[in-house]
């Protein structure tokens, strides 16, 4: 009986310590959650100027879920890997549209056609000024598209797109300038 009423005592001052009783009697239409503690929260001067981690009401949503950003990031992981003609994967190299297939398909959770031709049967067809990060950019020297990339950016009219060249593997390539591939464009592509 004595550890009995000893253990007990033990309980309720642990529990009241760490204010789990307060917790576990409250009502629930009274309660109010840690996040909306501090979304509700009034600006201080004693706050640090910088955070580790930003605020998500001043990140605009284009950004928050910009999966095209999030296509380029991961294209970009595999700058150097050979190129091998029919393959989708980064221990065996990459095609140019088996490069697209996967990093949409990681990425994006969106399943591009094989080909580099069925590919760029899809999306929306964009002009070069509008192109952002992650559009798809066709080419062809012949009848019929037999080449794409990933539009990486395009800034001071200058567009950049990572592929797979069958000469140097995954490379990020200025289309622009290039006397090669510039002439062979045949459209820009924005998937979503």
């Amino acid at each position: 009986m004595k550890y009995q009423l000893i253990s007990i005592c033990t309980m309720l001052f642990l529990l009241s310590s760490c204010n789990t009783l307060g917790r576990m009697f409250k009502p629930k239409d009274n309660y109010i959650s840690m996040t909306e503690r501090i979304e509700n929260m009034e600006p201080s001067t004693t706050r640090p100027t910088t955070r580790t981690v930003p605020s998500t009401e001043r990140i605009p949503k284009v950004v928050k879920r910009n999966k095209g950003r999030k296509v380029v990031s991961e294209a970009y992981r595999y700058l150097g890997k050979p190129y091998k003609y029919g393959e989708e994967t980064p221990r065996k190299g990459f095609d140019c549209s088996g490069l697209c297939y996967f990093v949409y398909e990681k990425e994006a959770n969106y399943r591009l056609p094989r080909t580099s031709y069925e590919q760029s049967k899809i999306g929306k067809k964009i002009s070069m000024s509008s192109a952002k990060p992650g559009d798809l950019i066709f080419f062809k020297s012949g009848i019929k598209v037999n080449h794409v990339g990933i539009v990486s950016k395009y800034e001071q009219n200058q567009l950049f797109m990572v592929h797979a060249s069958t000469s140097s593997g995954v490379i990020e390539t200025n289309v622009t300038k290039s006397n090669y591939w510039r002439p062979k464009i045949v459209s820009i592509r924005r998937i979503f």
